[in-house]
């Protein structure tokens, strides 16, 4: 989750400093030294983000207008699991619903549940992803086993970071 916050925290920084008038504080000659200046811009300008109490994680995510309501609530509930592990003791101090996506093989209709297994000529074979809702209700203790994190990290690399990315590279389209 660290990275994925870091990944908007430089989205919003570029995006404030695109919109932002940056005016040189020094004579620039060179198209490598117009290069570190504005690399030095945008650091400046993550770190501020990245600093910025008042900008909570939620409020990070609604900069990205347009996100769809499944991945929207996916991270919202990435942000809660998030804080009940980091700074509850995994005691979850609201309720928490965690989007969990299961990888599933199937041979015709059927689920395969084992393997290896024998596949005839003329089965169809196919990979299918289902979502699931984790619940862990406010008191309860928070654990997830390989497959839910596993789960969680193909959601937000997968799917969610290329979404908000394709969002923010959008707003500077001609």
């Amino acid at each position: 989750m660290a990275s994925f916050i870091s990944f908007l925290d430089k989205l919003i920084a570029f995006q404030d400093l695109a919109t932002a008038k940056v005016v040189a504080d020094h004579e620039i000659t060179q198209l490598d030294d117009l290069q570190s200046y504005l690399n030095s811009k945008l650091q400046h300008s993550v770190e501020r983000v990245a600093s910025d109490r008042t900008l909570t994680n939620p409020k990070k995510l609604a900069r990205f207008d347009g996100l769809c309501d499944v991945s929207k609530q996916a991270v919202l509930g990435y942000f809660a699991l998030r804080r009940c592990l980091e700074h509850h003791q995994s005691v979850a101090h609201e309720d928490i619903h965690v989007s969990v996506w299961g990888h599933r093989l199937f041979l015709d209709d059927t689920e395969v549940k084992e393997l290896p297994i024998h596949c005839p000529e003329g089965q169809t074979v196919a990979y299918r992803i289902s979502g699931v809702e984790r619940f862990f209700p406010k008191g309860s203790r928070v654990s997830l086993d390989f497959k839910d994190v596993y789960s969680i990290v193909v959601a937000l690399r997968g799917s969610i970071a290329p979404e908000i990315f394709n969002l923010h590279a959008g707003r500077f389209q001609p």
